[in-house]
């Protein structure tokens, strides 16, 4: 590596783990400095432009100096953002805890509320959005100037970032709300009249009923934390690493996520406790990406540890995720009896649907906002149109700015599907080469681990192609 680059990215990681250890902070609701960031993201993003003036190559480098820049440039809004949602999109009318009900505390919330208590608050919020779409707005027109600058558009770079074509992109997306929506439509109704007595109505949103599927099942007392670091040991992974934060405090992040803070040394995992058997599929979920982000190898470039495309960050998560949708799983190592099993996994497959629907119409939106360049004013009329096309309830337009990825991403959401996609292959080689226990096989940990080490030159990483087809078929089938 020429001595030029390799200084700048040693200087890039010590920006990048600060950074993320101050956001860090910030996420799981302990003190942190709003003044230390803006400084930070300042250097960070004039370290950027240095790249941006002085290199050409390696190209993922350059869109994430972009995005570098992007972030440095709208930092402010983005924790205005995360600082309104707390305190203007709040109940007047319902509590949690003792206290109004606000965005980081409205899932916790509905998973035990009433109905009507329920479609108060999510009236509520969304009459609310209006605090926050001037921020939003704000937001994005900025990052995409900041693209427009460099010649860069958000679109293609994603599908450059994924290695695949914009018309496999939409290909993919559409056979997916396509391939699961007589399913979907048919299984939401049935999960709606046994818990509701009538049929679904758009406040059972995702966020609700992955909790309430499971409300009428006997208690099941688990330890989901010991199941997966047993599973991870068995398959020859150190989970030492692995920094694990479940306090349940007032202004912590309401999605659990894990954060890269220094690959693959310094790796942390949030959640907040919702219910049992859905705190289990959020450990799961993120520690599979704390597992990908401790194996990658430390003597790779700085681009090839850091700057992974976001379907293959998810891809791990989902791999491990998906263990909990497996009932011998359940049986064998988290101790759920087989009854028990098999009914929460034919729950879980209910909720795989509704998320594949759900996420398919987050895609459609997001893509068509940047393919067709439409004017803000116009999203909330497009996400209204994904949302009926993919899930058939009329939704609020502008429900997409309540969500956790939606207001902050300029292209996320896909890379949840094509990971449960690839998450699908990955599995079903490791169960054809190492057996239908391949979770407890040393030789199939190798195997994932040699997809994981290479950091953004993974073999996974590469989506063109991708089939949607054999994924769908065993989710819509029914036990």
């Amino acid at each position: 590596m020429d001595a030029t680059l390799s200084a700048w990215c040693d200087k890039a990681e010590e920006l990048r783990v600060a950074i993320g250890d101050e956001y860090w902070k910030m996420n799981v609701g302990l003190p942190y400095s709003k003044e230390k960031l803006a400084q930070l993201e300042k250097a960070n993003g004039a370290h950027a432009s240095v790249f941006l003036k002085d290199f050409n190559e390696p190209k993922s480098l350059v869109l994430d100096a972009v995005e570098s820049v992007g972030s440095e440039r709208t930092h402010e809004l983005y924790l205005k953002l995360h600082d309104l949602r707390k305190s203007d999109i709040i109940s007047k009318k319902q509590k949690f805890n003792g206290k109004p009900v606000n965005w980081a505390t409205w899932r916790q919330f509905v998973s035990s509320a009433s109905d009507k208590q329920r479609k108060e608050v999510f009236d509520e919020f969304i009459g609310l959005t209006n605090k926050i779409t001037p921020i939003i707005k704000q937001r994005f027109d900025t990052i995409v100037k900041t693209y427009k600058e460099h010649n860069l558009d958000p679109l293609q770079s994603y599908c450059d970032d994924h290695r695949m074509s914009l018309r496999c992109l939409k290909d993919t997306m559409h056979h997916l709300g396509d391939g699961v929506r007589h399913a979907f439509d048919r299984d939401w109704k049935h999960y709606t009249q046994e818990l509701l007595m009538r049929d679904p109505r758009n406040y059972d949103d995702f966020y609700y009923m992955r909790n309430a599927i499971f409300s009428k099942m006997p208690h099941i007392s688990i330890n989901p934390l010991s199941g997966v670091l047993n599973t991870a040991k068995e398959l020859g992974f150190d989970t030492t690493k692995i920094i694990l934060d479940k306090e349940d405090r007032p202004d912590k992040y309401a999605s659990p996520f894990c954060s890269f803070v220094k690959v693959p040394t310094d790796v942390r995992v949030s959640y907040k406790p919702e219910k049992p058997i859905n705190d289990m599929h959020s450990i799961y979920h993120e520690y599979g990406h704390a597992l990908h982000a401790t194996t990658i190898r430390n003597d790779l470039p700085y681009w090839t540890k850091y700057v992974t495309s976001n379907g293959l960050n998810e891809t791990f998560s989902t791999l491990f995720e998906d263990l909990t949708h497996d009932a011998e799983y359940l049986h064998k190592k988290i101790g759920i009896a087989s009854k028990d099993a098999d009914d929460i996994v034919e729950r879980i497959r209910f909720m795989r649907l509704y998320a594949v629907a759900f996420y398919a119409a987050n895609s459609l939106f997001r893509i068509e906002t940047w393919e067709k360049k439409l004017p803000f004013d116009d999203w909330d009329k497009r996400y209204a149109h994904h949302i009926k096309e993919c899930m058939g309830i009329d939704m609020p337009g502008n429900y997409w700015q309540l969500h956790h990825i939606l207001p902050e991403s300029v292209m996320y959401v896909p890379s949840y599907l094509l990971a449960e996609i690839r998450a699908a292959e990955i599995s079903k080689e490791a169960k054809d080469d190492f057996g239908r226990h391949w979770w407890q096989e040393k030789a199939s940990g190798i195997y994932i681990k040699n997809l994981m080490k290479d950091g953004s030159d993974s073999e996974a990483g590469t989506f063109e192609g991708i089939d949607p087809k054999p994924f769908i078929e065993e989710l819509v089938k029914r036990v």
